[in-house]
């Protein structure tokens, strides 16, 4: 009767859906009344086996039956092992239902703090927040609180810019000036022992709170966010701008070398979109370069630009170490320099963040740390468009601000020849 009814029912399906699948739901159906005769269910096999190509055992019922003396299966077992998938199952659903609770309660006391998260699937892992207008990204906003009661010294150093805009290459300068030319700590410590990043994981806000004084601290934050003692204790702050053609260039780059974290593979246009549409970290530009531009005539800010590094790299040292109250010799001078040539710290594993390919959070297949350090790449990725878009940005938002940007140039070559200052050490 078994056999009769599954026959019928494939003649009837066959037409209009797939046998296989119509067999298993009338298997299903019929295995209760199966499982009691195992002379049936082994007819049933040997038919469907060559038809079919599926084993009625293996395929449709996942749990082995083991049949007793009488021919009767194991119900009892079933029973529990049913019971106990019934109760996982329902476990698991309840740690989701728990997860997305706390998810959604993690919003909405983020909103409640102004704080909103940006969606934009071109960042697969980051996820992005605004804040006061600022793009932040999400470890940044997990320390707001640390970040905004930060205990701020009067001796501290801060190098503040918006990314990509030359901050390791200041940093370096800072530290050389303010360690007395300590070239072999230079050479031997990660950047980032020496000068920590404020908001970053490593090495955490709390140890950079713990630093002796004169403390150096790296941030990318624009004005807004920093500490709040900031505006009472007035520390030294050498902010250093780029411009902003160059900036989206080598921040594309930067953010496809930080694959293994952002998991961005969009193009260059791509980015250049959410560039312009204030959806990359510490964006907007534009505001983070205006708000210490509208500083730079306190006496405890320093204005710097990229640019003017490239154009005079021993005249911006000297001028770096008269705001630090640190003299330097000509020689110190050079020195210095000749440290801090691109070529040198690009091949220097104290400043090219060669650590990172070790802790797998950059892939050097895409992009280097220190890329080329020039003025005017962007031709190479603009086209008219997108040279139109950000110029009409630029002539908006700096019309009346006195402040001008330099998109081509080119190196001045050392004083002294490499062979020459090399003796001077």
């Amino acid at each position: 009767m078994i056999l009769h009814n599954l026959t019928v029912t494939r003649s009837r399906f066959s037409t209009a859906f797939n046998f296989k699948k119509c067999s298993q739901i009338v298997l299903t159906n019929f295995y209760s009344k199966t499982v009691k005769h195992p002379q049936a269910l082994c007819r049933c096999r040997q038919m469907l086996k060559p038809t079919l190509g599926v084993n009625l055992r293996t395929d449709f019922i996942k749990v082995p039956i083991r049949w007793n003396s009488d021919g009767s299966g194991n119900t009892e077992s079933r029973r529990q092992k049913l019971l106990l998938a019934t109760y996982v199952s329902f476990g698991i659903g309840g740690i989701l239902v728990l997860a997305i609770l706390g998810r959604e309660f993690n919003k909405a006391r983020l909103r409640f703090r102004g704080i909103v998260q940006v969606d934009d699937s071109a960042w697969r892992r980051v996820k992005l927040y605004k804040y006061k207008d600022v793009s932040i990204p999400g470890h940044v906003v997990t320390i707001l609180d640390n970040i905004e009661n930060f205990k701020v010294r009067e001796d501290d150093i801060w190098v503040v810019s918006y990314p990509r805009s030359g901050t390791t290459w200041t940093q370096e300068i800072v530290y050389l000036i303010k360690s007395g030319l300590n070239f072999e700590a230079a050479n031997s410590q990660i950047i980032d022992d020496r000068f920590p990043f404020l908001e970053f994981m490593y090495p955490g806000i709390q140890n950079v709170e713990s630093m002796s004084s004169p403390r150096l601290i790296k941030t990318h934050l624009p004005l807004g966010l920093l500490p709040k003692e900031i505006h009472e204790k007035k520390p030294k702050i050498i902010y250093v701008c780029r411009n902003p053609k160059d900036i989206v260039v080598s921040y594309y780059y930067f953010t496809r070398m930080m694959k293994p974290i952002t998991r961005f593979q969009g193009s260059f246009d791509d980015f250049f979109k959410l560039f312009m549409q204030d959806k990359v970290p510490y964006s907007p530009w534009w505001k983070h370069v205006l708000e210490f531009w509208q500083k730079k005539d306190e006496e405890n800010v320093l204005f710097l630009k990229y640019e003017d590094l490239k154009k005079d790299l021993e005249g911006s040292i000297r001028r770096i170490a008269e705001f630090l109250d640190k003299p330097l010799s000509d020689l110190d001078v050079k020195k210095i320099a000749y440290h801090c040539q691109f070529e040198n710290m690009k091949k220097n594993d104290s400043t090219n963040f060669s650590w990172g390919t070790k802790l797998g959070i950059l892939d050097l297949t895409e992009s280097q740390f220190m890329r080329k350090g020039e003025v005017g790449d962007w031709r190479s990725h603009f086209n008219q468009d997108t040279n139109e878009q950000i110029n009409k940005m630029i002539s908006f938002r700096f019309h009346n601000s006195g402040l001008h940007f330099d998109y081509d140039i080119k190196s001045p070559a050392l004083d002294s020849s490499p062979s020459e200052v090399q003796t001077l050490f």
